[in-house]
């Protein structure tokens, strides 16, 4: 199943979003798990903790059969076994 990792914004007017995509077979035990509770307990951003021209990110899983699942976070926000994953 696909992973695929997401950066919006920046410090720059006119940054255009940047993509990595993984396979959730690749990852290591700590970023499945971090990866797992991010997706099941999604807490959406909340505009007192947006920095302005910091970079938001979304994680976005596709699986056969199933649902995707996508979440939004902000890079103050991202669990730090999922770090190495930022594009």
């Amino acid at each position: 199943m696909p992973l695929k990792v997401t950066r919006y914004g920046g410090p720059m007017a006119g940054m255009k979003p940047k993509t990595k995509v993984f396979q959730m077979e690749e990852l290591d035990p700590a970023a499945k798990q971090a990866l797992g509770a991010l997706l099941e307990n999604p807490t959406p951003p909340n505009v007192a903790d947006r920095i302005p021209d910091a970079f938001t990110y979304t994680f976005h899983t596709d699986e056969a059969g199933a649902p995707n699942k996508e979440v939004e976070v902000t890079s103050t926000r991202v669990p730090e076994a999922l770090r190495k994953l930022l594009p």
